[in-house]
């Protein structure tokens, strides 16, 4: 049987990935010369906080705090996935720290300045 909430989920998580992916071949994502699932932790560390505060849509605003969640898990669940299988989570993992206060303050910021 198809199950269109599995369907939207994968379609989802490879779009958000995706928008990830873009981000690392635009001007601020090039100094990270690595593809995701081979950078070290501490390296994928520096990488989301440089992507925390640089990604924008299309139209070059930011987005929404709800969306920029949902990136971070999506990325979290691509690394955690097959055929990567990363035994660290970006979400709470310690060594993720940094990038997550980093991310809570810009969300807090954007919905300061609307």
């Amino acid at each position: 049987m198809f199950s269109y909430k599995f369907y939207n989920c994968v379609t989802s998580r490879k779009t958000l990935t995706l928008l990830f992916t873009e981000w690392l071949s635009s001007p601020v994502g090039t100094k990270f010369s690595k593809r995701i699932e081979d950078m070290s932790k501490e390296e994928l560390n520096e990488c989301l906080k440089c992507f925390y505060t640089s990604a924008t849509k299309k139209d070059r605003t930011y987005y929404r705090n709800t969306s920029m969640k949902s990136i971070r898990a999506a990325i979290d669940r691509f690394l955690r996935s097959p055929p990567h299988n990363k035994p660290f989570s970006i979400i709470s993992d310690a060594v993720f720290t940094g990038a997550n206060k980093v991310l809570d303050a810009f969300v807090k910021d954007l919905r300061r300045t609307g």
